[in-house]
């Protein structure tokens, strides 16, 4: 099945970076650690559940590491 392969045709799909993100689940609360691999990763904590502040970490890690 080449679906995907038609629906990138034409548009630039290169990778300016990588970001990694580590996760540390608990119950009461969730540690995150993006990183990009060239910086130290930054460490996290959000409330475990609170799926909008950890979208909000990772969207701020990702434009700190893809000026």
């Amino acid at each position: 099945m080449n679906t995907p392969v038609m629906a990138l045709r034409g548009q630039d799909t290169t990778i300016v970076g990588r970001l990694y993100v580590a996760f540390e689940l608990g119950d009461r609360s969730w540690k995150l650690s993006p990183g990009d691999g060239v910086r130290a990763p930054s460490r996290c904590t959000v409330t475990a559940g609170d799926t909008a502040a950890m979208a909000m970490v990772i969207a701020k890690a990702r434009a700190y590491s893809h000026p």
